[in-house]
């Protein structure tokens, strides 16, 4: 077989490069461990960490790191474990029944609903200036203040701009960046939402402050259409 169909067995991904010779090239595959399955016993092993930590506090040899992380953060505002979501949840988070609603400029919006304001980086931003926008990622981080199971609108932050168009989140749930950007990890969690236009709430862009991290806002509609 070839060295691409060897790295496959192995659960490399196609764009990574092997150096040296095919013979060096064949000894490297042999001698590595699977991609896949070094990331299953890492995330086995976060979770067991996670258990003990929780079971043994007094214990934990992550006293002193974790208490230094959280003091980087302010008060009550954490990431959440994204693994730990994924496990609450295996399919959804949310899943909102948009089908009843009017497909029609003048759509009555519902203003006692979460919204979700979120910076969209420059990379993806293309499918929102165009309204057509289909899915959104979120970082890494995700904060733990942030009600996800509530959520029901979504509105992208545009960097120098501010907040124009309004979709609606039809599911939220854990997913991959791979969905979106086809070159990225397919184990590079996130949370995913699948999003679809409403109407463009304002004639041009409003500012507004991203009050979490400089990236998320979380709140209703009602006081955004005040704004």
């Amino acid at each position: 077989m070839t060295v691409r169909e060897y790295a496959r067995i192995q659960t490399f991904p196609d764009n990574w490069v092997f150096e040296g010779n095919v013979s060096k090239q064949y000894k490297q595959i042999g001698n590595a461990v699977p991609v896949n399955l070094a990331y299953a016993i890492g995330r086995s092993l976060i979770r067991l960490f996670n258990d003990i930590d929780a079971q043994n506090p007094e214990e934990s040899q992550f006293e002193d790191a974790n208490r230094i992380a959280n003091e980087m953060l302010p008060p009550e505002l954490f990431p959440i474990d994204l693994f730990d979501i994924q496990k609450a949840y295996p399919e959804d988070i949310v899943r909102n029944d948009y089908r009843k609603r009017k497909r029609v400029n003048n759509v009555d919006l519902d203003d006692s609903k979460n919204v979700l304001v979120s910076l969209v980086t420059s990379e993806n931003i293309d499918p929102f200036n165009q309204q057509n926008a289909k899915l959104y990622y979120t970082g890494k981080k995700f904060p733990s203040t942030v009600k996800l199971n509530k959520l029901y609108y979504f509105m992208p932050y545009t960097k120098g701009k501010g907040i124009r168009d309004l979709y609606i989140i039809k599911v939220a749930r854990v997913g991959t960046k791979h969905e979106i950007r086809q070159e990225c990890d397919e184990n590079d969690i996130r949370i995913v939402f699948e999003i679809e236009f409403i109407k463009q709430l304002f004639e041009d862009y409003k500012p507004i402050k991203l009050m979490i991290w400089h990236t998320f806002t979380d709140t209703n509609l009602r006081a955004i259409l005040a704004m």
